[in-house]
C-alpha cells in the first residue's frame, strides 16, 4: 500500500492497445462533490458499460476499464522517465481474474460503481511473488491507488489509477473468502512493526454451520477495490488541487472538519496551525504507523505493537487481546484495526466499510476472536473476546463509528 494516493490491495488498469487515455468530460460525480472543488470525470454511461436497462455492467466494465498490469510495464512510482500517455495492454475479461471482478462491480452500490467508471484506469497488478512464504504481504504491497504527481504530469488534469495484485488469486479463479482474507491481512498488518507474528485474532463465526452472505469472494475482490479508491479519495477531498507541500490539506471541506474529531488528537503543522490528521506522505507504505495519537484515554496502537512484540505466554494484565478489544469493542472509533493505525487509512477504512454495507448483499457481519493467554502458568486463559464491529453499528452501538459513516453517506446517499 502505497502512495501518493494509494495504499494497499487493489489493481492499477493499463490502457487497452489502441486505447488512448480518456479525457476527462461532463459526467457524474465521482469525487467528494461538493465537498471538494467541482470536480467531474467519466460515468458509466461515458465509458459505454451499461446495459439495455442503463444499468452499469460488471462485464462491460471488466472488459474496457479493467487492465492487466505486466511488469515492468508501467511504475507509478517514477517521476522521472513516467510515461506521460499512460501504459497499454491487455483487458482482464478473459483471464482468471474476470469473475470475480465482474461479480464485485455487480455487487457494488451505484455511487462506487460511477467511481470505478471514473478512474483512468483500473488494473490488475501481476507482479510474481518473490517470497512464496509471505505473498500476503506482497499482495498487498502491489496493490494501490494512485493520483498523479505534479512531477508525473504537470500540465494536468492528473490521472487516478488502482491497482490490486493478481497474488489475492493464489492462482485459483477465486480469491480467499472475505473472513480468511480479513485474518490474513490483519496478521500481516500485526508484523510489520517488529516482524513478530500473533495469529491468534481470526476473523469468523465460531458455528461452523453459520452462513454469512458476506463471506464470498466477491465481498474480498470489493473489499480491496474500495480500499485503494479510498487513496484517491483522500486526496480529491481534502488536496483536490495538486501541491507539494504535504500539508496542503483542507479538512474542513469534508463533513465540516468533524470527521477525526472524535477518534484523533489534533497535530501542529510547521505554520503553527493545528490540523486535524497529519498528512501521509507522497506514499502510504502499508502499515505504516502514523505518529498522531487517538483522542486521550483510547487504545494506542504502540501499546497493541509493544503487546504483540513481548509475546508472553502468561501475561497478568492479559494486555495483548485486552488492549486489541479496545479497537473493535462497541464503544470502539474504528472500522477496524486497519483503520486505527493512521488518520488516512481511518478515512479510507470508513469509506471501504460503507461502500460493504451499501453492496448487494451487503455487509452485516464480521464477527472476530480475540484470544486471550493465561494470566499464571498453571491457569485457564480467560474467555477470548468475540466482536462483530458492522453487528454492533447496525445495533446502534457504536456512535463515532456511525457519525464518520454518515459523513460519507451525506455524499453518497
Amino acid at each position: 500500500m502505497k502512495p501518493l494516493l494509494f495504499t494497499t490491495f487493489a489493481a492499477l488498469a493499463l490502457f487497452a492497445c489502441n486505447q488512448p487515455a480518456p479525457q476527462l468530460g461532463a459526467a457524474t460525480a465521482n469525487a467528494a462533490r461538493a465537498v471538494a472543488e467541482p470536480t467531474t470525470f467519466l460515468s458509466c454511461k461515458d465509458r459505454n458499460v451499461i446495459d439495455n436497462n442503463g444499468k452499469p455492467d460488471g462485464g462491460l466494465f471488466v472488459s474496457k476499464q479493467v487492465f492487466l498490469l505486466q511488469s515492468n510495464t508501467f511504475d507509478p512510482f517514477m517521476s522521472s522517465g513516467y510515461p506521460p500517455t499512460g501504459p497499454t495492454g491487455p483487458t482482464a475479461y478473459n483471464s482468471l481474474y474476470a469473475a470475480d471482478l465482474i461479480a464485485a462491480f455487480n455487487a457494488a452500490p451505484r455511487f462506487f460503481q460511477e467511481q470505478l467508471c471514473g478512474l483512468d484506469g483500473v488494473f490488475v497488478n501481476l507482479k510474481p511473488c518473490k517470497d512464496p512464504s509471505n505473498c500476503t504481504a506482497e499482495a498487498a504491497e502491489n496493490s494501490w491507488g494512485y493520483r498523479e504527481t505534479p512531477d508525473q504530469n504537470p500540465q494536468g488534469p492528473a490521472r487516478r489509477y488502482i491497482a490490486i495484485s493478481a497474488l489475492l488469486w493464489k492462482e485459483r479463479s477465486h480469491v480467499d473468502n472475505f473472513y480468511d482474507f480479513e485474518t490474513e491481512l490483519l496478521y500481516e498488518l500485526f508484523r510489520r512493526p517488529y516482524k513478530v507474528t500473533w495469529t491468534g485474532p481470526k476473523y469468523g463465526d465460531p458455528n461452523p454451520s453459520a452462513h454469512h452472505s458476506e463471506n464470498t469472494p466477491t465481498m474480498t475482490v470489493l473489499a480491496s477495490l474500495a480500499h485503494e479508491f479510498g487513496h484517491v479519495l483522500w486526496h480529491d477531498t481534502f488536496r483536490p488541487a495538486r501541491s507539494r507541500d504535504p500539508w496542503a490539506n483542507d479538512f474542513s471541506k469534508f463533513c465540516r472538519g468533524k470527521f477525526f474529531g472524535d477518534s484523533w488528537e489534533p497535530v501542529p503543522a510547521p505554520d503553527g496551525s493545528m490540523q486535524a490528521a497529519y498528512p501521509p506522505g507522497p506514499w502510504r507504505v502499508f502499515g505504516d504507523r502514523s505518529p498522531q495519537s487517538h483522542k486521550f484515554g483510547d487504545v494506542q496502537i504502540d501499546q497493541i505493537d509493544d503487546a504483540i512484540r513481548q509475546n508472553r505466554p502468561y501475561d497478568f494484565a492479559n494486555s495483548r487481546a485486552y488492549y486489541l478489544d479496545g479497537i473493535f469493542r462497541r464503544d470502539g472509533h474504528w472500522t477496524g484495526f486497519f483503520a486505527a493505525i493512521s488518520p488516512d487509512e481511518d478515512f479510507i477504512e470508513t469509506f471501504r466499510f460503507y461502500v460493504l454495507r451499501k453492496a448487494n448483499p451487503s455487509l452485516k457481519n464480521l464477527p472476530i476472536t480475540i484470544p486471550s493467554v493465561p494470566l499464571f502458568e498453571g491457569l485457564s486463559p480467560p474467555d477470548s473476546f468475540k466482536e462483530d464491529v458492522p453487528k454492533d453499528h447496525s445495533n446502534r452501538l457504536k456512535h463515532v463509528l456511525k457519525a464518520k459513516e454518515d459523513c460519507f453517506a451525506s455524499i453518497y446517499p
